[in-house]
This record gives structure tokens, C-alpha cells and sequence, in this order.
């Protein structure tokens, strides 16, 4: 008897920690959504400060985080979509990813695709 009560303790535990998780979201975007950054262009030549800016297709999004090497840079949560990065504390001559997200207000996200530039 005791180990069926624990067994249906812990079921229980297991079913209510799985269905509380809300660090992710697996829905897709709305069909028709899309993301691009439209500036700087892949392997563009970048130095000082940077503007980045998106594209955004099918939705108006709730917010839009901006990317530089998987390190958050900024995120808006209005027009202009754009963000703007300071290049100057970085070495010459080395490559860096952009990339941004955008979040509709269901939560789900698109992300752009990678665009690579180097710091001139």
C-alpha cells in the first residue's frame, strides 16, 4: 500500500512539473512571418558604431532582440526595429554573427537568419 500512494505521489509530482513549464515555447511563428536583417549586409565591413536593422514580414511583433555572437545586444519593443552596436572596443580584423528575434504576442518566435560581417 505505501509504495502505490508514493508511486501515485510521484506521478502526480512528474505530471504537474511537466505541465508547468513555461521557460519555453514550442509553437511555431504565424504562417507567412519572417525575419531578415536587411543591414549591414553579409560580409559587409563594419568599424565604430553600427546600426542593425530587420525586416519584419506577416505580423507586428511584440519585441525584437538583437544578437551579436549569441550575446544579447538589445531589445526593442517598438519601431524602429533596429538596434545599434558600438565596434569600436573590438580587434581589427575580426568576424562577429548578427542575428535577431522576433516575438509575436502569443510568444511564439522567428529568427533571422546569421549575418556575418567583420570589424574592419
Amino acid at each position: 500500500m505505501k509504495k502505490s500512494i508514493l508511486s501515485m505521489i510521484i506521478g502526480t509530482a512528474t505530471l504537474v512539473m511537466a505541465g508547468c513549464d513555461h521557460s519555453t515555447n514550442s509553437e511555431p511563428p504565424p504562417p507567412g512571418s519572417g525575419l531578415s536583417i536587411v543591414s549591414p549586409t553579409p560580409n559587409a565591413v563594419v568599424e565604430g558604431v553600427v546600426d542593425i536593422a530587420v525586416s519584419v514580414e506577416g505580423v507586428v511583433p511584440e519585441k525584437i532582440e538583437f544578437y551579436v555572437d549569441d550575446n544579447l545586444l538589445q531589445t526593442r519593443t517598438s519601431s524602429p526595429w533596429n538596434a545599434t552596436w558600438d565596434t569600436s572596443s573590438l580587434p581589427s580584423n575580426t568576424s562577429h554573427r548578427l542575428r535577431a528575434r522576433a516575438y509575436n504576442s502569443a510568444n511564439a518566435f522567428t529568427t533571422s537568419d546569421d549575418v556575418l560581417v567583420k570589424k574592419k
